[in-house]
């Protein structure tokens, strides 16, 4: 038996739960959010040089046309990454992927309109609860902010297309042999790419590098984690494809929706987050809906996608129906982790 896979797998969550808590921490302390971005996307290219210089990865070969074919994944892989920092500076973490679950929406319609493939009619079925989902876990959600929001929205279309575009492109250049290496390359290359086209704009707009000095200088301290975070950031999209080399892609799916779960309680539990009992319905039902888009997207064109949409509709309608109790039911106080600790402290 292999313990690869369950090592990779470790790393990946933590690689990604260290990314959200750290990230969280430097953005409610520095006053600038597009240097933070920016910063996290140019920590890529400088681990890049480190690894081609002494040879772990081979350097990449590109021509002009393999650049021009990168170019506007790299500017979704840029401004997706903007627009999540943004995110995470107005919401709280878990809100903040609990609407970012709606990704696999914005996924089918890139897929849709830019590949050409469209999915069994039971895959679209399970993003119902997840819309559903996503919706009430906002309306109950005491941190609500409408450009939070909106911000992880457009991180998600636009984290969509640089996944249909990266699919499209997904041989170009000369990356080195072997998924692993060459698919660590191609993160680091994108980031490359992504860093310089969104360098004017964090130089030029509100809280972006002209205000990095005096944001580091209200935040005493923050220099080392803004480079941890940067390097956390990179790690948890590599260790990613390892994963993926080592398990089946609808295993590797289910390990990503599961991701989302672990940040969220890690979260709860490292900022004393609450959440009321709505809302915790609310992101189960999302992340039970992603569940069955998961396995119903991945399943043949036969009953099975079927039974996969009703079993998560089942679900997700029992979730639900806890939300037709009248308030005077339901437990007044929100329920966070950080309470439980205490307590048993």
């Amino acid at each position: 038996m292999s313990y690869k896979p369950v090592i990779y797998t470790c790393l990946w969550y933590l690689f990604n739960v260290q990314y959200n808590l750290i990230t969280k921490r430097v953005l409610d302390s520095l006053p600038a959010q597009l240097a933070v971005a920016w910063v996290q996307l140019a920590t890529g290219p400088c681990i890049g040089v480190v690894l081609w210089a002494l040879g772990i990865c081979p350097v990449p070969r590109l021509s002009r046309s393999d650049v021009a074919k990168l170019l506007a994944p790299s500017f979704c892989f840029g401004a997706g990454h903007v627009a999540t920092v943004l995110s995470l500076a107005s919401l709280q973490v878990p809100l903040a992927h609990t609407v970012k679950a709606l990704e696999p929406l914005a996924q089918a319609v890139a897929s849709a309109v830019l590949l050409g493939k469209v999915f069994h009619l039971s895959v679209y079925v399970c993003l119902i609860p997840v819309v559903g989902g996503v919706a009430l876990a906002c309306h109950e959600d005491s941190s609500f902010d409408s450009s939070g929001v909106i911000a992880a929205l457009t991180s998600c279309c636009l984290f969509a297309l640089r996944n249909a575009w990266a699919a499209k492109h997904g041989d170009v250049g000369g990356m080195g042999d072997g998924q692993v290496l060459r698919q660590t390359n191609l993160v680091m290359v994108l980031q490359t790419i992504a860093s310089l086209i969104c360098l004017p704009v964090c130089v030029l707009a509100p809280g972006g590098l002209s205000d990095f000095k005096v944001a580091l200088e209200s935040g005493s301290g923050m220099a080392v984690q803004l480079i941890l975070s940067g390097v956390m950031f990179l790690m948890y999209q590599v260790s990613s494809f390892w994963v993926l080399a080592s398990v089946e892609p609808l295993t590797h799916s289910i390990l990503n929706s599961a991701k989302r779960l672990v940040v969220l309680l890690a979260a709860v539990m490292s900022f004393r987050a609450t959440m009321s009992w709505r809302g915790m319905l609310g992101t189960a039902t999302a992340l039970t809906g992603v569940c069955g888009y998961t396995l119903a997207k991945r399943a043949p064109f036969t009953a099975r996608p079927w039974r996969t949409a009703a079993v998560t509709m089942v679900v997700v309608l029992s979730m639900l129906s806890a939300c037709l109790v009248p308030d005077e039911f339901m437990p007044q106080d929100s329920l966070g982790l950080a309470s439980v600790t205490e307590a048993a402290k």
